[in-house]
């Protein structure tokens, strides 16, 4: 051989074996690692380790619950809402955007899955904006009882259409803070469903009337339950016969201007309640629960258990009742939620069951 072609002879940097021309990985170690063996210096030159212009993002530990935060969008901490000590701005500069992840502690998180979205809910997000409507929500409820208590100095209020219109209010308050939130942060109403592509708006309309034909029929359907539930002897334990009966008596003996104004104020409440359970709960359990007959089975559910148990909570007896409805209800406004993707469709369907059912009982239609 001659001396040439020994000087051009390559060896692993690891193992010393031989290698033949143009290999890469070592066949005996596997290593990527190439040792040129020349007479000249520039040719036995190994590869070095450069220093790497990457910058690494800082890690910031939360001065709370201690998670490490590796993250150069996050303010606060995630886990418990402490405020993190800032990175200098021309740091950030620097950085730019880089994949980064936070360890809580127990997993490590893609920071993306906590990014706040424009039109979609963050879990976290919106579970958030759920559970502090619920409490202002419980919050109006409880003060109302309070105010009742201290006017009628804890006797029973009586039942006529202004306390109507009050025990809806709460109801009302539901979807005010979704739909400030979005308001106030410059996002889209398509994070609640509420984006209207003006192709559809007449197929939004047909499944909206359409379904609020079908929640009339449930309504019906209810109703010879509750008959039978009676029959049963579910009202001699429980009994609400003669609650209805006083509800329907005074809705037809009520003057026509204040049934439209309990006519607006429950549409008001339809449209606060499918923002808060449909358009942040159902999407925000949807952005866990990605697509799948089995996840969207899950996700209606969910809605569903969650609305019975905040109610039970509050009015127990009715729900015993009206448990049948209330879950028909809420797992059919789910399908058409899940079919349409437009919260509009099942606000409509809500109002038309609302404001039909008020007409016929005023009208004394049926």
């Amino acid at each position: 051989m001659s001396e040439e072609s020994k000087d051009q002879i390559r060896y692993c940097a690891y193992c010393g074996h031989s290698l033949e021309k143009d290999r890469v990985y070592c066949p005996k170690c596997g290593k990527l690692s190439v040792k040129l063996k020349s007479s000249n210096n520039d040719d036995q030159t190994l590869p070095t380790n450069k220093k790497s212009n990457h910058l690494e993002i800082p890690e910031r530990i939360c001065s709370n619950c201690k998670s490490i935060i590796k993250s150069t969008l996050l303010n606060q901490c995630p886990i418990c809402n402490t405020k993190l000590e800032e990175i200098p701005k021309e740091n950030i500069e620097k950085l730019g955007k880089q994949a980064s992840f936070l360890f809580t502690g127990k997993k490590l998180i893609a920071e993306k899955e906590l990014e706040l979205k424009k039109d979609a809910w963050n879990f976290k997000e919106g579970l958030s904006k759920f559970s502090n409507s619920i409490l202002i929500f419980i919050t109006t409820f409880l003060f109302i009882i309070i105010i009742y208590s201290s006017i009628y100095e804890g006797k029973t209020p009586p039942t006529n259409i202004y306390s109507f219109m009050i025990n809806i209010l709460p109801e009302i308050i539901f979807g005010i803070l979704p739909i400030w939130y979005i308001y106030s942060k410059n996002h889209s109403f398509k994070k609640i469903g509420l984006s209207l592509n003006q192709r559809k708006i007449i197929i939004i309309l047909i499944i909206g009337i359409a379904g609020g034909v079908c929640l009339s029929l449930i309504n019906i359907f209810s109703n010879i339950l509750i008959d039978v539930f009676a029959e049963l002897g579910l009202e001699k334990i429980i009994p609400i016969q003669d609650s209805i009966n006083t509800n329907l008596t005074i809705i037809k003996n009520t003057e026509i201007y204040w049934i439209i104004l309990l006519i607006a104020l429950n549409i008001l409440s339809s449209i606060s309640i499918e923002i808060l359970f449909r358009g942040v709960l159902h999407n925000t359990l949807k952005t866990r629960y990605k697509n799948g007959i089995i996840n969207k089975i899950i996700v209606i559910s969910l809605v569903t258990l969650t609305y019975l148990g905040i109610f039970t909570l509050l009015t127990f007896e009715k729900v015993i009742y009206f448990l049948p409805y209330y879950i028909m209800v809420n797992v059919f406004l789910g399908i058409i939620f899940e079919y349409s993707e437009s919260l509009y469709t099942t606000i409509i369907a809500q109002c038309f069951l609302n404001v039909f059912s008020l007409i016929v009982v005023y009208f004394s239609l049926f």
